[in-house]
């Protein structure tokens, strides 16, 4: 929670016009979310879904403005559902983002899927720099020996549940932050099977491919067999 809370009291995350940190009315529903173990609905991103599932590899601008699109009708549901606005959507998102650097930093693979999720789920159009850093953080992940793992957004651990707020509380060397990436599948629709592939999907689907979401795309391909 204490990393947490300075990385939305950090500048980046305070009103351009005032300067002062966020008002406690502002963080509340954007700290609920993040603590929020189970989804707060479903995500349907169709095209994403096609794409990783037939290893889509070209797309024009049609598709990336279709993709844009689909991004925006989830968004809107999601800040419905939510009542949060466009700014604490941006708050908690690029919090996400932050959070993800941190799993490049220490190689921790857990984290890095909750905030992937959790943003997909808030229909965010992430940036191309800001995707690149999420590719950085999810290529810790070992493609080879890579396997489903939680249910929902949550992984259950034998004294209870790991949210993301548990996650965001330790510290980040500590053994205990380390989950154990071997856990069988429960066979959970929303297990992702590739997590550095589907970001580099999500990458192209949205901007001009990069050395880096071609790599990791291909080495995807590698470790299929195909």
């Amino acid at each position: 929670i204490e990393l947490l809370n300075g990385i939305v009291s950090h500048n980046k995350f305070t009103k351009a016009h005032t300067k002062k940190p966020l008002s406690e009315d502002f963080k509340a529903p954007v700290l609920e979310w993040l603590r929020r173990d189970e989804k707060t609905l479903d995500y349907n991103l169709p095209m994403l879904e096609n794409a990783v599932a037939k290893r889509v590899t070209n797309f024009d601008k049609e598709k990336r403005n279709d993709f844009r699109n689909e991004l925006q009708l989830q968004k809107a549901a999601f800040m419905e559902r939510t009542g949060m606005d466009n700014d604490q959507i941006e708050s908690a998102c690029k919090a996400l983002i932050a959070l993800s650097g941190q799993c490049a930093k220490h190689a921790k693979s857990l984290p890095m899927e909750i905030c992937w999720r959790k943003l997909k789920e808030a229909g965010y159009t992430i940036d191309s720099n800001s995707l690149s850093a999420c590719l950085y953080a999810s290529s810790a992940y070992s493609f080879a020996s890579h396997r489903n793992r939680s249910t929902g957004l949550i992984s259950s651990r034998s004294e209870g549940k790991s949210s993301i707020m548990d996650i965001l509380g330790r510290n980040p060397d500590s053994d205990d932050c380390e989950e154990d990436n071997e856990e069988e599948s429960n066979g959970n629709e929303d297990d992702i099977k590739d997590l550095p592939g589907e970001i580099a999907i999500f990458h192209d689907l949205l901007y001009d491919a990069t050395e880096k979401s071609l790599s990791i795309r291909v080495r995807s391909l590698v470790a299929d067999g195909d």
